[in-house]
């Protein structure tokens, strides 16, 4: 087995492969592994090798990393104040496959609201307030049951996750499709219900932004969504 110690390599390495029985190439606590300007097709690691990254340490990739598929996280928000509608801008919709919305803790200040979202197609300048939201009559989506009203108690919030398909209209189903899993509590019996929603935007153009509102008053204080990009393996 053979071993290289030393604090930094220069000019940068372009090709690192460890190829030996045994190789180990750790990244210390609080280093930084950077691939910033190269694919990680540059960066090695042979069958049955382990590359380890310790707790504390980071790997920076500003270029290419291809082949990992999966849940890739894009951001994490937390509303500081009280607000009538959250909206939330997702990335350039050729990146990714699908999108995945974590939100936690949604409630409304006032009791007995409806939790609603509207698509948007132009990143959020304007949000789309016609009939063109399938199963739905009316120009919104609606989040939970139109018939359950939600509790504005911040320790029974709407916990729910938003998924979106076909946003580059690379299946042949007319545009992109969002479903909706997750629970919220009735204001009018305290009860918790399932939230199970499918819906779609009748239209042809990308989806690239969501807004979230209740059918009157505030989205309360608090409100939690993390944006996940689904990579295709």
């Amino acid at each position: 087995m053979s071993e290289v110690k030393t604090e930094k390599l220069s000019p940068r390495v372009t090709s690192l492969q460890l190829g030996d029985s045994g190789d180990t190439f750790t990244v210390p606590s609080g280093a930084t592994l950077d691939v910033s300007s190269a694919t990680m097709t540059g960066f090695t690691i042979p069958s049955g090798q382990t590359l380890t990254i310790d707790s504390g340490a980071t790997i920076a990739n500003n270029g290419t990393a291809s082949g990992l598929g999966g849940l890739i996280p894009i951001s994490e928000t937390v509303t500081s104040s009280a607000a009538a509608t959250i909206d939330i801008t997702l990335p350039s919709p050729s990146s990714y496959s699908g999108y995945l919305l974590s939100c936690s803790n949604f409630y409304p200040v006032d009791n007995s609201r409806y939790l609603r979202s509207r698509f948007s197609t132009d990143g959020g300048s304007t949000f789309i307030s016609t009939t063109s939201y399938y199963g739905n009559s009316v120009s919104y989506m609606s989040v939970h049951r139109t018939d359950v009203p939600q509790k504005n108690n911040s320790n029974e919030p709407a916990m729910f996750k938003l998924e979106i398909w076909n946003h580059n209209n690379e299946d042949s189903v007319a545009g992109p499709w969002i479903g909706i899993s997750g629970q919220m509590t009735s204001a009018n019996n305290g009860a918790a219900y399932g939230i199970d929603v499918m819906s779609s935007y009748t239209g042809t153009s990308a989806v690239n932004a969501f807004r979230f509102y209740y059918s009157s008053g505030n989205i309360a204080s608090g409100a939690r969504y993390k944006l996940y990009g689904i990579v295709d393996t």
